[in-house]
């Protein structure tokens, strides 16, 4: 009984110290959902996950507006299979109350699949006026996809952007890979690229001039 007391009497001075730096600032109390893509950590290697892209996170106190709100699911010591698992969020500073809808969610652990594909670079601006492109080399030319069969399937190409603009001359250049399916669209979750990002080494050079004579 005394415990639970020390907590009530714990709680009742956390409400009123909040109350009191309330009426110190400038801020006031609000209440606010945010929607937020939804983690996960301690996947073992070899193993994928399929879960819920997003969850609503409920903010309510005296906060300013976090950069980001962090939710996740936490699957150490999981095997294949389908569980259901809390969902954790970090606390957010100045807020009193923090919920989030589903609390729960599924999860599903799979066997990981991998494939090698191909990277073909796209090109987002072309060189300035009077330069050519002569050549783009990749470093290396394959990535590896990892992740979950059905969704390593969905993948058609690798691609990564690279923009001539500003190039002359031979410049090597770090890129992001991007994994798309047939119609162009990104695909994100439950896979893997490796690596991540490649060495493009472009050579750019003043355009050729020709010019047509009369034989004589």
């Amino acid at each position: 009984m005394r415990t639970t007391g020390l907590k009530i009497i714990s709680v009742i001075m956390a409400v009123l110290l909040w109350f009191y730096v309330i009426n110190q600032g400038d801020l006031t109390p609000r209440q606010n959902i945010v929607t937020t893509n939804l983690r996960y950590i301690n996947l073992e290697e070899g193993l994928s996950i399929v879960i819920p892209e997003t969850v609503e996170v409920k903010l309510w106190g005296l906060y300013q507006e976090p950069e980001e709100i962090i939710a996740y699911v936490d699957v150490n010591n999981l095997d294949i299979g389908t569980y259901q698992l809390p969902v954790i969020v970090e606390p957010v500073k100045g807020a009193l109350f923090t919920t989030v809808q589903p609390d729960e969610v599924e999860v599903t652990i799979k066997a990981e699949s991998e494939k090698y594909i191909p990277i073909f670079h796209v090109i987002t601006r072309n060189p300035r006026v009077g330069y050519e492109l002569l050549d783009v080399m990749k470093n290396p030319e394959n990535c590896l996809i990892k992740g979950e069969e059905s969704l390593v399937n969905k993948v058609s190409k690798v691609i990564c952007e690279v923009d001539l603009e500003d190039i002359t001359g031979i410049e090597s250049v770090t890129v992001p890979l991007k994994a798309v399916d047939s119609l162009g669209h990104p695909i994100t979750k439950g896979i893997r690229l490796v690596p991540e990002k490649i060495n493009l080494y472009v050579v750019v050079n003043q355009a050729m001039v020709t010019k047509q004579v009369p034989v004589r």
